[in-house]
């Protein structure tokens, strides 16, 4: 199974580089699971540079116009599930931009959860995780907070300091 999704997590990669003008056609093309896995790393790239507001500003309203179609209901929980990463994105590049934050090497920068893919590898500050191909579905959620962000490192952080985020006493 493992084998299977970073075959399909590679490949669906190749093809996104070569067609990031035409993600409504991407995210048809392909499962949710490798949908969502790979934007986040798309945005900050295996090489990391100044990320650019305007592309991804119309990227969300093509996804826009996307979910106003007629769509199927997998289709439409995919392209809600990307539309709410892509607004946290660009929400969190918003304020470092505001913060400005413009090194790879600022505290800022270091302390956002980062994808790479390095068979797909999560960082934040000095702490990275392997991507263990868990299912992540299509959420239903429809924001990410900053908790949520919270939430997911510390969880990210606990095994790695040998700590737990529910420990009960």
């Amino acid at each position: 199974m493992r084998v299977t999704l970073k075959d399909s997590l590679n490949n669906c990669l190749l093809v996104l580089k070569k067609m990031l003008a035409q993600r409504d056609k991407w995210v048809r093309d392909w499962p949710g699971q490798v949908n969502s896995s790979l934007s986040p790393v798309i945005r900050d790239g295996g090489e990391v540079k100044c990320v650019l507001f305007i592309p991804q500003i119309s990227m969300l309203q093509n996804y826009s116009e996307l979910i106003r179609g007629n769509l199927s209901k997998v289709l439409r929980l995919k392209v809600v599930a990307l539309v709410t990463i892509e607004v946290h994105a660009r929400d969190v590049i918003d304020k470092l931009a505001k913060a400005g934050c413009n090194d790879v090497n600022a505290f800022e920068w270091l302390c956002q959860l980062r994808l790479y893919w390095e068979k797909v590898t999560l960082y934040s500050c000095v702490y990275y995780s392997k991507y263990g191909y868990e299912y992540l579905g299509n959420s239903g959620r429809l924001v990410i907070t900053p908790l949520t962000d919270r939430s997911v490192i510390i969880n990210l952080w606990g095994p790695g300091l040998f700590l737990c985020s529910h420990c009960r006493q």
